[in-house]
């Protein structure tokens, strides 16, 4: 088989593992192997593994099954031996994936539960029990204990979800969105807004058909009911911590998880909503198959069988929806080939672009060739590896697929590469193949790889310093420009460059953009140049931008131009700069000049020193100037952000009376570009004198935003007065 099909097989092995576990416990609880199919695929089809989060130790849940077949027939059979199979299997998945671990002891708490009224008197219950837990003890605690042992890291692990509140719609579980034969159906049914999407946690109408089945059949609803509260338990706290529906969420309805993790935080903390889902599974495969075998049950076999299959036919309909993950080429690793022949040893590989879902894949070749990665540690966690990553200064700008050239850095740049050496790295491998390759490549702008076979080049580590060069003479005015305060980036804001007349050279644009994308988050940067004297723009990716483009994102556009060469009377007759105007020019010496362009709805007294009203929120956010202008009851707000609020927020301006009672009140939500401008009419007000505040609040949970005014220094708890105004 090639090598680049092993990915694949992989997780179809996992799947199939997934699989064969639940129809072992299936067949061995309903003795029938048709309803055990069933049972089988659902298993498999309950995980969504073209979702980011379904890596291979996570969707590996056949342990799960196989745990409870093990205990099962121990406690019914009274057959230690097999409660320490049960042991091994839940022990053994410390190894594969804590969570799952921690979702086999509930699971077998919850059957243990089930079973005590009628078994806590027998001696061999409790002995049996012993024996699971001995050995389940004495295994997970050779994967356990090293994680207990690492403060530091056990500290984090056990503070990750720390005031993380969260919640997923109840939808969830109803609509299947990418599903092309009922996505379209379910969202009309529901009628859910156009930018809905659901595709983690569908449960399946036929699954719900079963569980309904399997709760009225009087003969095996006992049975089944241990299974049905453990699939209702893992439903529930998969939705978070307060109830969602439809995109509104209900704060005052507070859901088990939030108790549990408030009662227990030492072990429901710890467990993020989202990975109930693999919690999940498995019951719902239970109670489903529960219900099918009371439907078939008295049929002849021919009738059974043609039911399951049936029933696996419509589910495998339902579940179906297309696979959005990695595709990979023919001969993507052909260069775990070539690194044999390299004389270091051992190697160590880094492996770029380094995001998700791509630092998986470098595990899986670091499992398959042996060469550990920049990603392969076992005992990081995530907060760890990313603040290993960002000491690095290579690492950081790679993460953040940035370059990591030499330019104008020579000394931070060259202590990286050492430390990188002492760290035993010896490669670089570049994928060019993913689709996020494209701006890192500039950081090997001048130095030639030791391997390029087209989808891959590898550059050895000690090679590094060659692509080190000086700065051209004349690009450092960027560099200028971006190290002073007019280069500090506003949300909504691009660069453009006006020089020379001619297009830029493709290598040194991509170090240009490359540097404009490390220093600061631009969202584009562009060069204007004359074709036969028509105004043309030029990106580093070489798509062609348009004036609707800037019309619709950029509020504001810095001009850098050589006056020498270019005449910025010709930015004002271009067709896209003519809707915006000058507010302020900057020199740089030498004819360099940055020139800042404000599309015309603003004033440009937002840009002014000192700020009317300035403030600084305990949520990050910036606000640095904001203009107040009332005239004949219309009050124009401008608004100007240097940092955005994290997530969604909204401010509220509002009116208040000589006695201090609200009269007005108007809601807007926080935009994603730094200038905003709105219009509050008031002309309904009673004469008299009012006070106007604004108050910053959280989208979501409306919790308002302290912060400090910037003028004055003074801290406010809640509102920020922003005008005093007068109607006559």
């Amino acid at each position: 088989m090639p090598t680049d099909s092993a990915y694949n097989l992989l997780f179809m092995l996992i799947l199939c593992f997934n699989g064969f576990s639940a129809y072992v416990l299936i067949r061995h609880l309903l003795r029938d192997k048709w309803v055990a199919l069933y049972g089988a695929v659902v298993a498999v089809l309950g995980i969504s593994f073209s979702h980011s989060i379904a890596i291979a130790d996570i969707i590996c849940i056949g342990t799960l099954p196989l745990t409870l077949y093990f205990f099962h027939r121990a406690i019914f059979e009274d057959r230690p031996c097999f409660a320490a199979l049960a042991g091994f299997c839940a022990g053994i998945t410390a190894f594969i994936g804590v969570y799952i671990f921690v979702f086999i002891l509930l699971s077998v708490a919850f059957y243990a539960a089930f079973l005590l009224p009628a078994r806590w008197r027998r001696p061999s219950f409790w002995r049996l029990l012993l024996v699971f837990a001995l050995l389940c003890a004495v295994i997970s605690a050779l994967r356990l204990y090293p994680m207990l042992a690492d403060t530091a890291t056990l500290q984090e692990g056990l503070t990750k979800y720390e005031g993380w509140e969260r919640s997923s719609s109840v939808l969830d579980y109803f609509v299947n969105s990418p599903n092309p034969f009922t996505g379209r159906l379910l969202h009309a049914i529901f009628n859910l807004p156009p930018g809905a999407h659901y595709i983690f946690v569908y449960l399946g109408y036929i699954n719900l058909f079963f569980l309904a089945c399997a709760l009225l059949d009087k003969r095996g609803r006992k049975s089944a009911l241990p299974w049905a509260a453990l699939f209702i338990f893992f439903a529930v706290m998969r939705l978070g911590d307060f109830f969602t529906f439809n995109g509104v969420a209900y704060r005052d309805i507070v859901l088990p998880r939030r108790v549990l993790v408030e009662a227990f935080p030492i072990l429901f903390a710890q467990i993020g909503p989202y990975l109930y889902l693999y919690a999940l599974v498995i019951p719902l495969s239970l109670i489903s198959s529960y219900g099918l075998a009371a439907l078939i049950r008295g049929r002849s076999a021919r009738t059974r069988a043609l039911v399951a299959l049936a029933a696996v036919l419509i589910v495998s309909i339902e579940f179906y929806s297309p696979i959005n993950g990695l595709s990979f080429p023919k001969g993507a690793t052909a260069y775990i080939n070539w690194l044999g022949s390299e004389p270091d040893d051992p190697i160590r590989l880094i492996n770029l672009p380094s995001q998700t879902p791509y630092v998986r894949y470098s595990m899986y070749v670091q499992t398959l060739s042996g060469y550990p990665t920049a990603s392969g540690f076992l005992w990081r966690t995530k907060r760890s590896t990313e603040r290993y990553i960002d000491r690095n200064l290579l690492l950081r700008e790679w993460r953040g697929r940035r370059s990591g050239h030499c330019f104008g850095r020579q000394i931070a740049y060259q202590e990286a590469v050492d430390e990188l050496h002492s760290e035993g790295f010896t490669h670089i491998v570049l994928h060019l193949w993913k689709n996020r390759a494209y701006k890192i490549q500039h950081s090997f702008l001048d130095l030639p790889a030791a391997y390029d076979d087209g989808l891959v080049r590898i550059y050895r580590l000690r090679d590094m310093r060659l692509g080190c060069k000086d700065l051209p003479p004349e690009l450092a005015v960027f560099d200028k420009f971006l190290e002073s305060p007019w280069g500090a980036w506003q949300p909504g804001s691009s660069l453009l460059s006006f020089h020379p007349r001619l297009p830029l050279d493709s290598d040194r644009f991509a170090y240009l953009d490359a540097a404009i994308d490390l220093t600061s988050n631009w969202r584009s940067f562009l060069h204007l140049y004359l074709e036969q004297g028509a105004p043309t723009f030029q990106t580093a990716s070489g798509e062609a931008v348009t004036a609707e483009d800037f019309k619709e994102y950029d509020q504001v556009i810095y001009v850098v131009a050589n006056l020498r060469e270019t005449d910025p009377a010709l930015l004002a007759s271009t067709p896209l700069l003519d809707q915006y105007e000058s507010c302020g020019r900057q020199s740089f010496g030498d004819g360099w000049v940055v020139i800042r362009l404000l599309r015309r709805e603003f004033s440009c007294a937002l840009f002014d020193s000192p700020a009317q009203l300035q403030a600084r929120y305990e949520n990050g956010a910036h606000l640095e100037n904001l203009l107040v202008s009332p005239a004949e009851g219309d009050l124009e707000i401008q608004l100007r952000w240097g940092a955005l609020p994290v997530p969604k927020h909204a401010f509220s301006v509002q009116f208040f009376d000589g006695s201090g009672t609200m009269v007005l009140n108007q809601d807007y939500v926080v935009s994603d570009g730094a200038l905003a401008r709105h219009h509050i009419d008031y002309q309904a007000l009673t004469p008299g004198e009012y006070t106007v505040k604004l108050i910053l609040y959280n989208f979501e949970t409306r919790r308002s935003v302290s912060g400090t005014a910037g003028g004055t220094g003074e801290g406010f708890e809640r509102e920020l007065e922003i005008a005093t105004i007068g109607r006559a």
